[in-house]
């Protein structure tokens, strides 16, 4: 791993105080962070070191709350980071699927292949790992959905030409609930249940007309899935009835949605292309943070394309710009 040099670019900070379920009585600023080598955050997590992980289109950084390691990549476009239980950073680039061993600090490109013979390539805009240990890699229009096994190295494929079933190919989102259920959505608008054990997959359209892609998948108190789509807001859709129904949308305009982060309390912080929405269901009130070139502590831009929030509830905003 090659470390690259630091440039003063940000990635913005949410200081909360207020509590999560205050609006407008109390203000929230943001604090803009330099270090990063290139503007554009695309993801990011806390692992379970404390250490906070962001991608970007140059390159993989950890902070360390004083400083930024750069990491290279591949391409060094980074769509999307996972830790699993080994403390294994996964890594989703513009072209496959990387594993960085935090020990060793070896990086590792995932070359293996399925039976058909597909490997991974492609974006991977999302990754998350079951019960077993097992990595599920959606892949944007490189045969859809791959599980991967860390400990013998097998590589299953799930997409249009290996399981007819699942309904497209191109993946922009996979979430494993505490179940153990793997759920899958991307551009075709529609929800897949993949079932290893059976080979199973059941598919569940969302209940809005025309195009309407499916971009993050985030589960939510335990019942329902949190669906981020790219014209009609956030939908909530229940994992036992597999029925829909509109969860959060912008009356003024189409809201295109990047990220979701569920917050205890039951509200959802909602990042999109036009800023970023703190919803609380239970009071129907909304917060908006948006770019202000008049206020220096407001958002860098108004594209917000990844959330975090750490142990100690600072809030971790990624923005395009």
């Amino acid at each position: 791993i090659t470390f690259a040099n630091m440039r003063k670019i940000q990635i913005v900070i949410m200081l909360l105080f207020a509590s999560l379920s205050s609006y407008g009585a109390h203000a929230s600023f943001f604090r803009h962070i330099e270090g990063l080598p290139q503007n554009t955050v695309l993801c990011s997590m806390q692992d379970s070191n404390g250490f906070m992980w962001f991608g970007t289109k140059d390159g993989l950084c950890r902070y360390d709350g004083y400083q930024f390691n750069i990491f290279n990549v591949g391409s060094n476009t980074i769509f999307s980071i996972c830790e699993d239980e080994s403390d294994r950073i996964w890594i989703g680039t513009a072209n496959g699927l990387y594993c960085l061993d935090q020990h060793t600090e070896l990086l590792t490109k995932i070359d293996a292949a399925t039976r058909e013979g597909f490997t991974i390539g492609g974006e991977i805009h999302s990754i998350a790992y079951d019960e077993e240990g097992k990595i599920w890699i959606a892949s944007y229009w490189n045969h859809g959905l791959y599980c991967y096994n860390p400990e013998d190295c097998v590589l299953t494929n799930y997409s249009q030409e290996t399981t007819p079933s699942i309904s497209c190919n191109g993946i922009w989102g996979v979430v494993v609930d505490d179940s153990d259920h793997i759920w899958v959505g991307g551009v075709d608008g529609v929800i897949n249940l993949v079932c290893p054990k059976s080979g199973k997959i059941s598919s569940y359209p969302l209940s809005f007309e025309g195009r309407n892609e499916i971009m993050t998948i985030k589960d939510y108190n335990g019942s329902y899935l949190l669906v981020g789509t790219s014209k009609s807001g956030v939908w909530l859709f229940d994992k036992r009835l597999h029925t829909s129904t509109h969860f959060f949308e912008d009356n003024s305009s189409e809201l295109y949605v990047r990220a979701l982060l569920p917050c205890d309390d039951g509200s959802v912080y909602i990042g999109s292309e036009s800023g970023l929405y703190h919803y609380n269901p239970s009071t129907g009130q909304t917060r908006i943070s948006r770019l202000d070139y008049s206020d220096k502590n407001s958002l860098s831009d108004n594209a917000v394309y990844s959330i975090v929030k750490d142990k100690e509830g600072g809030l971790y905003v990624g923005t395009y710009f």
